[in-house]
């Protein structure tokens, strides 16, 4: 049986040989191989070549690249050094440059070892041969395959110049380890730019091609190092390398391990980036367009990352944020333009790639009270506009419900106060009476024109941040306020380009004025208030800030954002495995107005290095209406003194009206800033 199979195969390369020999002799073959090309050119049947993408942050760096089982990024044939033409040319096919894409000598060659090995050791394919077989006619080991491969490179090499067809080559060919064209190997295998591949590192590379597995220097070094030594003996058969040099590179060391030269595509920042490009009809009318575009079509993406903002970020959140099970996210955003400056997704991309800052919506607490600040004055009051803030309070529905809420532990607050000073001192009552005599869809709608696109219910506790909502979206809502009321939405694309150049779509975000600027100003003035004066004193950054802290029920989620002339940041706290209570972290109970505030105020105070001090527009109170009072509509009378009324884990136990689906918000509070220790000393949980 032995004997017939090496005959067979014998058999089989003795018909590819002459098949080759008589593509290459008989007059005219030539002529006809190449006859076809004016109706249909061979090399527009070439397919673009799968490339990597590669993203920018804002100033141009790298931040990743992007590519699925092909990592390759195609080079211009100057780029490549000559060595490493040399050394490919040498050992895959040393006369390419004087055939007319079939190598006859070459061709009985391959089939003379061959027939004395009993098995097909060498192809004798030419690189118009090997470009062909990768990218139109396959790799079968057939005599039909072969002459048509042998026709198609006479015809290909009619049409396009040795040059076109050996850069198209370098870029196709694979090397192993997921890196096609000399480029991407480069990189991979030595962890350097093309230019700078050496001669002993250019031989490794070229002896890889006839089989990229059993070559591999990381799996097989010592076939691997026999490969190189065979090429750097071509080379200097070839007159291109003085023969002690090449004894001498035959002994340099292989490369130890797998280079990472360009980012890894391993940031929340990152995959926010190529979940919008998958969703976005403009890459690609399908979803698999869209896919083999993004992680193969050579784009150029171009995004709004500040790297020395997300520093910042990063910084402020791993400094500040006590070890424990809880973690932060932060998103930063440009006031004037809507771009995506920092984002710090969660505990770390490794650990989950569940995004907390764009993904995540969580329930905002007080925060919230700026939104229902902003519907107020939108209909007609204003910060000096007077509230029943007198806690605890309760409220009588539609239907016959009751709605309880407690007082607040801000220290200040209580009776009859200013819509400002309840901001500032994030009193409940007064913002629960204002949510009742507004109207709970009229505090939605307001949301919605801020932005936020999380579905929302209109139930009076909205006020309270009842509702879940992400940080981005608090971002771009707060950053309106500092836009004297235009929203912009935050984006993090600002151009992809082609391959050639062009670009594909740019994003120019166009800003709608949702607020009229006079009340803009206005929130801004009460904002300020919080954090000079109020429940964020610390997030005081030295420069004109506004902001507002919350903290849900429980202590599950604690929240600050707020804003300068220049960027709008948001910033959360909490578990993400849910809702857990943050009770004794870091020696405290976490608020709005603890760590957050602190890792608020971090990041932008490092943010604005270098930045000019600006001052937000002032508010002109001659243009405000006539101050009103907001009327007490539908409270009901309840008794200040007993110690069982409303608690900060829900409504009190046994009540058979309150209202269903609603949640009430644990009042800001001001511990004394912790001191981390190794074992620290438990304090007091704060509140009721």
């Amino acid at each position: 049986m032995s004997v017939i199979r090496r005959l067979l195969s014998l058999s089989v390369v003795a018909g590819i040989a002459v098949s080759l020999c008589v593509v290459s002799l008989v007059p005219g073959v030539l002529v006809l191989a190449r006859s076809g090309r004016s109706v249909t050119p061979l090399a527009d049947e070439l397919q673009p070549l799968v490339s990597r993408s590669i993203v920018y942050a804002a100033d141009g760096s790298v931040l990743a690249v992007l590519h699925a089982e092909q990592d390759r990024d195609p080079a211009k044939l100057e780029e490549v050094p000559q060595v490493l033409v040399n050394a490919i040319v040498d050992i895959e096919d040393r006369g390419f440059f004087r055939h007319n894409g079939v190598d006859l000598k070459s061709s009985l060659r391959a089939f003379l070892i061959n027939a004395e090995a009993g098995k097909v050791e060498q192809g004798g394919s030419t690189i118009t041969q090997q470009l062909l077989k990768n990218a139109l006619v396959g790799d079968a080991r057939t005599l039909d395959r072969k002459v048509k491969e042998a026709f198609s490179a006479l015809r290909l090499e009619g049409e396009i110049t040795k040059e076109e067809i050996l850069e198209r080559y370098l870029n196709t060919v694979y090397f192993g380890q997921s890196a096609y064209g000399v480029r991407a190997a480069a990189e991979r295998f030595f962890g350097k730019a093309l230019a700078n591949v050496t001669t002993p590192e250019a031989a490794l590379l070229a002896g890889s091609i006839a089989n990229p597995s059993a070559y591999d220097p990381f799996v097989n070094p010592d076939r691997a190092r026999s490969r190189r030594s065979e090429v750097l003996s071509r080379m200097v058969a070839e007159g291109h390398l003085d023969a002690k040099l090449a004894d001498k590179y035959s002994k340099a060391p292989l490369p130890a391990s797998l280079a990472q030269v360009q980012p890894k595509p391993n940031t929340h920042f990152v995959e926010e980036v190529k979940r919008r490009l998958l969703r976005d009809e403009r890459i690609g009318e399908t979803p698999q367009d869209r896919y083999q575009a993004v992680f193969g079509g050579g784009l150029r993406i171009y995004t709004t990352l500040d790297p020395k903002m997300q520093v910042a970020a990063e910084t402020a959140v791993t400094e500040i944020l006590p070890k424990s099970q809880f973690t932060a996210a932060l998103v930063a955003v440009d006031v004037l333009s809507g771009a995506v400056r920092a984002l710090v997704g969660g505990p770390g991309f490794e650990q989950s790639k569940f995004n907390l800052a764009t993904q995540g919506v969580r329930q905002t607490g007080s925060a919230f009270k700026a939104i229902t600040l902003a519907a107020a004055l939108d209909a007609g009051y204003t910060i000096n506009s007077s509230v029943d803030g007198t806690k605890p309070c309760e409220f009588k529905l539609s239907g016959g419900q009751k709605w309880r809420v407690d007082g607040d532990f801000e220290g200040g607050g209580g009776g009859v106060i200013s819509l400002r000073s309840a901001t500032a001192q994030s009193v409940n009552c007064a913002f629960a009476q204002l949510a009742v005599t507004l109207g709970p869809e009229r505090i939605v709608k307001m949301a919605k024109r801020l932005g936020i696109t999380s579905e929302l219910e209109a139930v009076p506790s909205i006020t309270l941040g009842s509702e879940e909502v992400s940080p981005l979206e608090m971002a771009g809502a707060f950053a309106t306020f500092a836009a004297d009321g235009v929203y912009r939405t935050p984006y993090f694309v600002r151009r992809v380009e082609k391959p050639n150049g062009d670009t594909l779509f740019s994003s120019e975000v166009e800003g709608k004025r949702v607020l009229d600027p006079e009340i803009a100003r206005e929130e801004t003035l009460a904002l300020e208030g919080v954090i000079k004066g109020g429940t964020g004193r610390r997030a005081s950054i030295g420069r004109p800030a506004a902001g507002k802290t919350g903290t849900s029920t429980k202590n599950w989620d604690a929240w600050f954002c707020g804003y300068t002339p220049q960027i709008s940041a948001a910033g959360w706290m909490g578990s993400p495995r849910g809702q857990i209570p943050m009770r004794s972290v870091g020696g405290i109970t976490v608020f709005g107005g603890t760590y957050p505030a602190r890792i608020w105020a971090a990041f932008m105070k490092a943010a604005h290095e270098g930045k000019s001090v600006r001052s937000f527009t002032p508010a002109n109170p001659k243009s405000w209406p006539s101050s009103r009072s907001v009327a007490s509509n539908n409270r009901v009378s309840v008794r200040t003194t007993t110690t069982t009324l409303f608690s900060v884990d829900g409504f009190p136990d046994g009540s058979s009206t309150t209202l269903p689906l609603t949640a009430t918000t644990v009042p800001e509070s001001e511990p004394p800033t912790p001191t981390p220790t190794p074992t620290p000393t438990p304090t007091p949980t704060i509140g009721p």
